[in-house]
């Protein structure tokens, strides 16, 4: 018997084993200053909200820049994803992708593990007519540190749900879950690992399938 009906995959240093917006900002001469901005965040040392508009005025991605990053995401993927995502499928198990990246971004990823681009939730960045970056909807659950908990609630309402991620962000979701997965396989963050129901540490992410029977 099933366990789940719907497993919900945090993105970024999950499913792929980069950070996206970092490698880009890395691309733009703005690493170093994302970068730490970003593990201040994943960490737990500061609200997401009060990081996430700063990073992306400082790197300031085109339309054409975030689908660069959804190409790189596809070679970068974790250890055991394909097979992971394709087992899941089989089970007839709904595969969510929630993820504090960028729509643009996903699409590439989604379409590679045949994933529905309308069962991703993603934040999303406003353009010019020319494909250039000019803000983002912050009114976005996924623009704020409970923004993953909010939309695995929703999802998952009436139904039993697994959500596995690195992340603090990915952690807010314990409390709306059946099951939270910490994953560290990338990169462990201390509090996710001390606080997550299962923890996998290994780089491939097979070792899910055995919390799904």
């Amino acid at each position: 018997m099933l366990n789940y009906d719907v497993v919900c995959f945090d993105v970024d240093s999950t499913l792929v084993t980069c950070e996206g917006i970092d490698w880009l900002a890395e691309r733009k001469g703005v690493g170093e200053d994302v970068k730490n901005l970003t593990n201040q965040a994943m960490n737990g040392e500061v609200p997401m909200e009060s990081v996430f508009s700063k990073k992306l005025d400082i790197i300031r991605p085109s339309r054409k820049e975030l689908q660069r990053v959804g190409e790189y995401y596809c070679s970068q993927l974790t250890q055991g994803v394909e097979d992971v995502i394709g087992v899941l499928k089989q089970l007839n198990l709904d595969v969510w992708l929630i993820t504090g990246s960028f729509s643009d971004a996903l699409y590439p990823l989604a379409d590679t593990l045949k994933i529905p681009r309308e069962q991703i939730k993603a934040n999303q960045v406003y353009y010019d007519s020319f494909g250039d970056y000019q803000g983002i909807d912050l009114g976005c659950p996924l623009a704020t540190s409970t923004g993953k908990a909010t939309y695995a609630q929703v999802i998952g309402r009436s139904k039993r749900v697994a959500f596995i991620g690195d992340s603090v962000t990915d952690l807010a979701t314990k409390p709306v879950v059946k099951t939270f997965v910490g994953f560290g396989g990338v990169v462990t963050r201390q509090k996710v690992k001390d606080e997550a129901e299962f923890f996998i540490k290994s780089p491939s992410i097979l070792p899910l399938l055995a919390l799904v029977y």
